[in-house]
């Protein structure tokens, strides 16, 4: 049963929670502080962000962090301003003196039980960490302790830049400022194909890496640069002048976590393709309106999964009559179905309990359960028209599972076969797994579809059995 209740704990571990919705408006606060009083109105007027984070003087990774953040903040302190809020009533000012003391913390410590902010920012963990910017919008929201004060550094640079402008919800922290130059002319056209009706050009964003030119085999193509760290992008954009039913076609090759960290074209900043997982060289082809356009290919580096990510570009070209169609023709393919869905396939029942608690909405969210009795789980995967698989997450935290509908297509169906754990009388084989839309909602913990799976009737009864030990009625409506 401790399995089940880590069910959420694990999800948060590896997404952390984070805002990618429009930035909202931070309301003004009072609190006193070890300091005195803290405003976020008039703090905002002397600085250009403000770090809220919330914690407790018991929880170990809030202390493990706070050194990396005091180290960061000591050199951002004229433009950056931290509030550590303890969520722990039991913190006393004496409490949390000794604390901030013990740890050489300098910016602003206070207790959040009169003030109650953390209302606000519901999580399921601590520390969690929230970033206003200097336009008072809160664009960060995030669970979890950082081990690195150069995760602090890098969020202080990128807010307090001259280059932020106007507020920008985060998906996480950012990655490094660019490191290193962007290619010549010369060599991004040798890497990518010399047309006459494209040019090519390096990011101006300093927080956002140039592709460079990379040799695979005879190939000269461009692959992203900088550090594989979360919030790191890497992008190249091409301008273009089409006539009606021109299409970019190019050639791309991924070795990368399909779902997770993905290659994008976005054609006058909307999104017109995603693409990751494993490929060999493919030719994809983009259609394009009449006129002008700035089409703009970004990978971004979402979460360190196995060490070593690659994407190739290669071969642009502006095709037209009838190459255009036949390379439109030759793009892949992917079924529709009336509406998203996450089955199992036979054999397996649905099960239905009395729950007259609400207990299991707890454990488990928002849920269909199934008994499974043979030993793998099928399950069937169907996405509406419209829907990218190469950026749906399925995602099953027991059994250390992230994939793709696109990873597990085969013919005209995503399936996907999982051996389950044999049945016992336990709850540790109970397997849960989460459908989500995007990356961004699997960030923010926000499944699309879910299911839960019982390995035999073993642990059906087992669960039972445990939840009235625990004083929780619970049976099965046969």
């Amino acid at each position: 049963m401790k399995r089940i209740l880590s069910l959420l704990v694990l999800l948060l571990c590896l997404f952390c929670l984070s805002a990618s919705a429009e930035p909202e408006e931070m309301p003004d606060f009072t609190v006193q502080t070890l300091n005195g009083t803290f405003s976020l109105q008039d703090v905002l007027q002397e600085k250009k962000m403000v770090l809220i984070n919330f914690f407790a003087s018991w929880c170990g990774p809030c202390k493990m962090e706070f050194p990396y953040m005091e180290q960061a903040y000591e050199q951002y302190a004229d433009s950056v301003a931290v509030l550590a809020l303890s969520v722990e009533p039991k913190d006393s000012p004496d409490v949390l003196k000794k604390y901030a003391d013990d740890l050489g913390l300098t910016f602003d410590v206070a207790s959040d039980s009169e003030l109650s902010l953390s209302a606000r920012f519901t999580t399921g963990s601590i520390p969690v960490t929230v970033v206003v910017d200097r336009f008072g919008k809160i664009v960060l929201q995030e669970a979890g302790a950082k081990t690195s004060a150069d995760d602090f550094l890098q969020l202080f640079d990128f807010l307090t830049s001259d280059y932020y402008t106007e507020s920008v919800s985060l998906d996480g922290f950012p990655g490094p400022r660019a490191g290193v130059e962007g290619e010549n002319a010369e060599t991004l056209v040798s890497a990518l194909g010399d047309d006459e009706h494209l040019t090519y050009l390096n990011p101006e964003d300093p927080f956002v890496w140039p592709m460079k030119a990379v040799e695979d085999g005879e190939r000269l193509a461009l692959s992203p640069s900088g550090p594989q760290t979360a919030g790191t992008r890497s992008s190249l954009s091409v301008l273009v002048r089409a006539q009606e039913g021109d299409v970019l076609a190019f050639d791309l090759k991924t070795a990368c976590t399909d779902g997770v960290n993905l290659l994008t074209a976005a054609i006058d900043g909307t999104e017109a393709f995603a693409l990751g997982g494993n490929t060999d060289w493919t030719s994809y082809a983009l259609p394009l309106p009449e006129g002008e356009h700035t089409v703009t290919f970004t990978f971004s580096f979402r979460l360190s999964m196995n060490g070593s990510e690659s994407i190739l570009l290669d071969s642009f070209r502006l095709l037209s009559g009838e190459e255009a169609v036949q390379a439109l023709a030759a793009n892949p393919g992917w079924p529709a179905a009336a509406a998203l869905a996450l089955t199992p396939a036979s054999p397996a029942s649905k099960l239905s309990f009395e729950d007259p608690s609400q207990t299991l909405p707890l454990l488990f969210g928002e849920t269909d359960f199934y008994l499974v009795e043979d030993s793998a789980a099928h399950l069937v995967i169907e996405l509406p028209e419209g829907m990218n698989p190469h950026k749906v997450v399925l995602y099953a935290p027991g059994v250390d599972l992230i994939t793709t509908p696109a990873e597990n297509f085969s013919g005209e169906t995503y399936a996907l076969d999982l051996a389950m754990p044999e049945d016992a009388e336990s709850a540790d084989g109970i397997t849960q797994f989460f459908l989500y839309t995007s990356i961004e909602d699997a960030m923010n913990g926000i499944p699309a579809r879910s299911l839960t799976l019982f390995p035999g009737r073993k642990t059906v009864d087992y669960l039972i059995s445990y939840m009235k030990d625990y004083g929780f009625t619970l049976s099965l409506r046969e």
